[in-house]
């Protein structure tokens, strides 16, 4: 557990916005959270680094006033590594949220200590006073083949499995609301179509006795996970690609360096500046 100054949990004006006790409380439960994953990719010789919002904390050496999260980010073969081993690695008061878990519908994982507020006194002993379930995002990056037909299959093949998993969710809100039968069975036979278009596409057979969704979000990491980095210059985070086409420079995450964040240290990419202009414009 990390052990913080008081000064640390006071509260402060950063930027021009005020930050309470209670967000530096809820700052410090991600931070030791995300201790945990440091040592244990360290202890797997496993490449990960800030992303998103938390990598913008840079230019404060913490976190960014108005954000109450981290974000990391891994290659795709460290963060299925990281995924395989968290189980038997973490704490027994983490755990992992992945595509393997049922009802997680995310192209992404998280890694959580709780779902619900919490006022038992080991939990807030343990979790500096902060009652709130929290988390990490981790998000995998993957390889965008340079050849433009095999990655344009790739993505339609992608956009075609987030496009059932879009009809199952709302399928399931149309019944809750008692929709005609009528609606649903149209519902169905778009679904049924799909997966065989999938199965016959893809190599697979889709197991009845299993949740659907979770079949469709292991196939959807399946396809993007297709090309490696002799097959690519590029990288994405895969949900942005297929939303916006968001890709950025294989050569950008070829050095990774460990700078302040808070009272710790965190590791980035060498070209952290053209992802951050990339996704956010003008960052500074």
């Amino acid at each position: 557990m990390l052990e913080f100054e008081e000064s640390f949990f006071k509260r402060e004006v950063r930027d021009g916005h005020l930050v309470g006790e209670l967000v530096k409380k809820a700052w410090a439960v991600q931070l030791n959270m995300l201790a945990e994953i440091d040592d244990i990719c360290k202890k797997y010789d496993l490449t990960y680094f800030a992303y998103w919002g938390t990598l913008i904390g840079v230019r404060h050496q913490g976190f960014i006033p108005w954000d109450d999260d981290i974000d990391i980010a891994l290659p795709r073969p460290d963060y299925t590594r990281f995924l395989e081993i968290a189980s038997q690695e973490l704490s027994s008061e983490y755990y992992i949220l992945s595509s393997e878990v049922d009802g997680w519908d995310n192209s992404f994982s998280r890694l959580i200590h709780g779902d619900e507020i919490c006022w038992n006194e080991e939990f807030l002993t343990r979790n500096y006073n902060c009652p709130f379930a929290l988390g990490i995002d981790i998000f995998p990056l993957d390889y965008i083949s340079s050849d433009k037909r095999e990655a344009e299959e790739q993505k339609q093949l992608a956009m075609q499995i987030s496009s059932v998993l879009t009809v199952l969710k709302e399928r399931k809100r149309l019944e809750a609301e008692g929709a005609e039968e009528k609606v649903i069975q149209e519902m169905n036979n778009s679904i049924a179509s799909c997966l065989v278009y999938l199965e016959d596409v893809c190599g697979v057979r889709f197991d009845g006795n299993v949740s659907l969704a979770k079949q469709l979000n292991i196939l959807y990491d399946q396809v993007a996970s297709l090309f490696g980095e002799n097959e690519s210059d590029n990288l994405t985070s895969f949900s942005n690609y297929l939303k916006n086409g968001y890709v950025v420079k294989k050569e950008w995450f070829e050095r990774i360096e460990r700078v302040p964040f808070e009272n710790i240290t965190i590791p980035i990419p060498v070209g952290y500046d053209n992802i951050l202009r990339k996704s956010h414009g003008n960052y500074t």
